[in-house]
C-alpha cells in the first residue's frame, strides 16, 4: 500500500518538476557520496534520496515535497487515500534499535534513540540479515493505529552501535531536536563504510573520521 502510494507521488513530481527532482539529487549525493550505475547498492541509496527529497527538503523553499502533493491532491482524493497521504505527511524519522523481531506474530519492535519511544510495527516480511541489536535509519507510518514501515532504510553495520549510541546520547543530552543532519552524516558514513570495507567499521564511524569528512 505505502510503497504503490510513494512510487505514484514520486511519478507526480517526475512528470510535473523534474527539475526539481534533479537539483535535489546532486544536493542529497553530494551530502551522502555519490553512487555509480553499478554499485551493488545503487537502488538503495537512490530510494533513500527520493525520501530525503519527499520528506526532508524544503520544496521551494517552503513545505516537504510531500506537504506540497497533499495541499496540491487532497482535495481531489477519496477519503482512504486522503487518510494514507496524511500518514505520508508525519512519519516518524529516526534512527531505531531493534528491540525484537517477531516475524510468526508479523511484529517488529523498534526502540527511538532520539527519544528511547518504542514502536510495535507490523511487518509482514522477513527482514533478511537483520538481529536483534541492529541499529536502522528507517520511517514510520502510522494509520488507523497501525505502525508500518515505509520501504526505505539505511542498515547500519554493527561495528557502528557503539558510536551511534553514544553521539545520539549526547544529543539528547544537549536537548537537541532536530537529529535529520545527524542521519545525513551517518549516511554518508555508511557510504565510505561500503567504498572502504578493508577499513574497520570502528575507524569509520568515529569522531575523528567524522570531523575529517566535515573538513575539520
Amino acid at each position: 500500500m505505502y510503497h504503490e502510494k510513494f512510487e505514484e507521488i514520486i511519478n507526480y513530481f517526475n512528470d510535473n518538476y523534474p527539475a526539481e527532482l534533479a537539483n535535489a539529487r546532486k544536493t542529497f549525493f553530494n551530502k551522502t557520496g555519490e553512487i555509480f550505475d553499478d554499485d551493488d547498492f545503487y537502488d538503495d541509496r537512490s530510494a533513500n534520496y527520493l525520501a530525503w527529497f519527499l520528506f526532508d527538503r524544503p520544496f521551494n523553499g517552503e513545505v516537504s515535497a510531500i506537504q506540497f502533493y497533499y495541499n496540491k491532491t487532497a482535495d481531489q482524493l477519496e477519503k482512504k487515500d486522503r487518510e494514507t497521504l496524511k500518514a505520508f505527511c508525519r512519519p516518524i524519522h529516526s534512527l531505531f534499535v531493534i528491540k525484537r523481531l517477531a516475524p510468526k506474530k508479523d511484529l517488529v519492535v523498534l526502540k527511538d534513540l532520539s527519544d528511547c519511544a518504542k514502536y510495535k510495527v507490523t511487518e509482514r516480511r522477513n527482514l533478511a540479515g537483520l538481529t536483534r541489536g541492529d541499529i536502522i535509519e528507517g520511517r514510520l507510518m502510522q494509520k488507523h493505529d497501525i505502525t508500518f514501515f515505509l520501504d526505505v532504510f539505511v542498515y547500519h553495520p554493527k561495528g557502528s552501535r557503539p558510536f551511534i549510541k553514544k553521539q545520539m546520547k549526547l544529543m539528547r543530552k544537549k536537548g537537541t531536536e532536530n537529529f535529520k543532519p545527524f542521519m545525513l552524516l551517518l549516511q554518508k558514513l555508511w557510504m565510505q563504510s561500503q567504498r572502504y570495507s578493508h577499513v574497520a567499521t570502528k575507524n569509520i564511524y568515529s569522531v575523528e573520521y567524522m570531523d575529517k569528512l566535515n573538513g575539520v
